[in-house]
């Protein structure tokens, strides 16, 4: 599969839905956002690909990031843009909304953290190569307009040292930075863990351990990624036992002063659960969870095959294997990916209907990448059946390779989902963003401003009533919708109704094929409700 071919990008944004007794069926792109859902970084002389997406919970702001390449000037190096709410780039920030910085500024590939100061700039944890085997990295500084901070660090990056590569950084109250760093000794594959404490300006806090770094382990174990549970970090890694050349998910529980909860695990070390035979695992990201349970994803990487497969794993606080989630431990997403994609994976809690959202890209049966969303049981792991086809909502815009990189909530309704898609016109790589919402396809207990809908008849051959009472006035829009979460039509325009009972006729053009659809009513604000259509 050609690693090249990362295309699409998916950015969701929407509105405020209830999801009480209803079931999620669908994810339906947002004809609000953007152009018809979908906002595009387009140009004829450049490739963007890579692209991600990051969104801060309390400003709402939306930052793009990724890679381009210049094919005049052959050239490369990183963009970051940035976007309102309705999927507009923000013009005021950097030129024309794009901040682009070419490798000859910043000598790195990948973006492997972005956090936002209190002060609304940027920090961004950069890295050469894959999380787990970092050539080198530094943390990159630059305003919410999207200027470079030249004083922070030197010249806008602070660098790790040649000995230890930066892992994972969280920003602690008082505006100082607090990074975890891992190193490995190439002669004895021991590993060294360890904590270095920065300024607000990027300079080491000597007054943090021994000349601004502190370690809290030494062994067999690399710590690449931590999350903050109040006061304390389970920084979560690998365990490498160079005798059996196996690698097994791993944890540690440690205080912001970079001292180890022995108390944790045994003597502060706990193990995730072990690898199918022939599977080296690597962690991605670890979450905490509402119940205060720890979410583990990553890949697993066949050492026979060399395929890869994305997994998922919980923890307990103790840091004990959760065995009845998934099996043996284990929520593993079977289809084979490209090694370059394996980063792909997006897992978020909805904490509400106790479920897991899942994306990421997969390929069909012709090896065409193609958008992949998932809802799994939080509690044991298990596909909801009722979402997508079988537990799975396959998706391609424009009917062309889709390949989706990250995404994130907005609320619990609503995510953005990014990624690259092909400009088959121009032959280059475009960045996108759309927004979806999640639809649910029960009518009972989905919205309460709208009540008792009804399509008559159904299935519908040409001509149909819908009818549904209003419990307060509203403005409302109709859309058709098909299957894969395509807008077909919109029915109607918005239009005011006062509350009360609403006829709508509704005329379907006789080339719309047969088939199933759904048809929103969207309240905007106030969320929308769905049913399903059959076509004759």
């Amino acid at each position: 599969m050609n690693s090249k071919r990362l295309a699409f990008i998916l950015f969701f944004l929407c509105c405020l839905v209830q999801i009480t007794t209803a079931q999620i069926g669908k994810a339906l792109i947002n004809s609000k956002f953007g152009t018809d859902g979908t906002t595009y970084i387009e140009n004829p002389d450049f490739d963007f690909t890579n692209t991600q997406v990051f969104l801060y919970p309390t400003t709402k702001e939306i930052l793009t990031t990724g890679i381009f390449y210049d094919y005049n000037e052959e050239i490369g190096g990183l963009f970051f843009s940035k976007y309102k709410a309705n999927g507009k780039r923000d013009s005021s920030f950097a030129t024309d909304g794009i901040l682009m910085l070419d490798e000859t500024k910043i000598p790195f590939r990948n973006i492997l953290r972005i956090r936002q100061a209190s002060d609304n700039s940027f920090l961004i944890l950069l890295g050469n190569s894959d999380v787990h085997n970092a050539d080198s990295t530094g943390i990159l500084c630059f305003t919410s307009m999207g200027k470079v901070v030249e004083d922070f660090g030197v010249g806008g990056i602070l660098s790790s040292s040649t000995k230890a590569q930066i892992r994972d950084f969280d920003l602690l109250q008082n505006g100082k930075l607090l990074t975890l760093s891992s190193s490995i000794d190439e002669t004895t594959f021991e590993a060294t863990s360890a904590m270095t404490r920065y300024t607000q300006i990027g300079f080491v806090d000597t007054s943090f351990g021994t000349g601004g770094t502190t370690e809290f382990h030494k062994g067999f174990e690399l710590f690449v990624l931590m999350e903050r549970n109040n006061t304390d970090y389970l920084c979560a890694g690998s365990v490498l036992n160079p005798q059996t050349n196996t690698i097994t998910p791993m944890f540690a529980k440690v205080s912001a002063n970079a001292v180890m909860d022995k108390t944790f695990g045994t003597k502060g070390i706990a193990l995730g659960a072990t690898p199918p035979t022939s599977e080296i695992a690597y962690p991605l990201r670890i979450q905490l969870l509402k119940d205060g349970t720890y979410l583990l994803n990553g890949y697993f990487e066949n050492e026979d095959t060399e395929e890869v497969a994305n997994f998922i794993s919980k923890i307990d606080k103790t840091g004990k294997a959760i065995t009845t989630f998934g099996t043996n431990a284990y929520v593993i997403l079977p289809e084979a990916l490209d090694v370059t994609l394996y980063y792909n994976l997006s897992v978020h809690e909805l904490a509400t209907s106790k479920q897991l959202l899942v994306t990421r890209s997969v390929p069909d049966d012709n090896d065409i990448l193609e958008m992949s969303m998932q809802l799994l049981d939080a509690t044991n792991g298990k596909e909801k059946t009722s979402f997508g086809t079988n537990g799975d909502l396959r998706i391609k815009l424009k009917d062309i390779e889709t390949t989706v990189l990250s995404s994130t909530l907005i609320n619990e309704s609503s995510f953005l989902v990014a990624g690259d898609v092909t400009n088959l016109g121009l032959e280059t790589f475009e960045a996108a963003l759309s927004q979806f919402d999640l639809v649910l396809i029960s009518a009972t207990g989905e919205n309460p401003w709208v009540a008792q809908t009804q399509l008559s008849p159904n299935p519908v051959k040409d001509v149909a009533t819908l009818t549904y009472e209003l419990t307060e006035a509203a403005t409302v829009t109709l859309v058709l919708y098909d299957l894969a979460g395509k807008q077909i039509t919109q029915l109607q325009a918005a239009q005011q109704y006062s509350a009360g009972k609403q006829t709508i006729p509704l005329n379907f053009d006789a080339s719309l094929p047969t088939g199933q659809y759904f048809i929103k009513i969207d309240l905007g604000q106030k969320g929308f409700k769905t049913l399903k259509m059959s076509k004759l």
